[in-house]
């Protein structure tokens, strides 16, 4: 099974999004919500949790479990595939600028430059740190849309839209969902030029601080080759 180009390219913006609402409160603005996830972000450093993907049109499937430490000079994260068994083994680890994707069918780890899909800009610049902005204003139009209702619970609607787009883009922008009993996201939506939704990630399992330590999430196979990209 090969994974559809809209989860290829999702699959580590999502993970690194996901961080930008850890804790929501009902506001009457924006401003005082990003606010209120500063303070909540100074506290973590650290995250685990487990993420479904789907390919709206192609269908596919993707269930990852994704580990990230974003503290002082370290931005680390690992996503281990976990589902369909024809993946399950592999995964992608993004230390700094580099990335490594590890294929265990054929013993090797691809090596490349990080790639900002769709632009991370500052959207976790306050996990673990000091900052004065979630959202990187100079990458997305933010606005906070109207609550809804989504499987029986209430959800806020946050929307994200990348200002640097063109006709040739395949995502435009995000929604996401927060449950606003437990205050944690329970999907991101990417979307196209005409709004239409082209992938869902849902989230559950959420562990903040649960001590994770880089070293591990660092460790590759041994034996393995590398094949390093420019």
């Amino acid at each position: 099974m090969t994974i559809s180009n809209h989860l290829k390219s999702g699959l580590i913006l999502v993970i690194l999004l996901v961080l930008a609402t850890l804790s929501w409160a009902q506001t009457a603005s924006l401003e005082e919500l990003e606010a209120r996830m500063l303070e909540q972000f100074r506290d973590i450093s650290d995250l685990e949790l487990t993420m479904e993907m789907r390919d709206v049109n192609g269908g596919d499937v993707v269930i990852l479990k994704g580990q990230i430490i974003m503290t002082g000079d370290i931005n680390l994260s690992r996503l281990e595939f976990l589902a369909p068994a024809s993946l399950a083994g592999q995964f992608i680890l993004t230390d700094g600028d580099t990335s490594y994707t590890y294929l265990p069918v054929m013993e090797q780890i691809i090596k490349e430059p990080r790639q900002e899909v769709g632009g991370i800009g500052g959207l976790f610049a306050s996990m673990g740190q000091e900052s004065d902005q979630v959202f990187d204003r100079e990458i997305y139009e933010v606005s906070l849309l109207e609550n809804t209702v989504l499987d029986n619970r209430e959800v806020y609607v946050v929307d994200l839209r990348d200002r640097r787009v063109s006709a040739d883009d395949d995502v435009w922008g995000f929604r996401e969902y927060v449950d606003s009993e437990n205050l944690r996201p329970v999907r991101l939506e990417s979307y196209d030029q005409q709004g239409e939704t082209i992938a869902i990630a849902s989230f559950s399992d959420w562990q903040e601080n649960p001590g994770l330590e880089a070293e591990t999430l660092r460790r590759l196979p041994r034996g393995t080759e590398i094949i390093e990209f420019p």
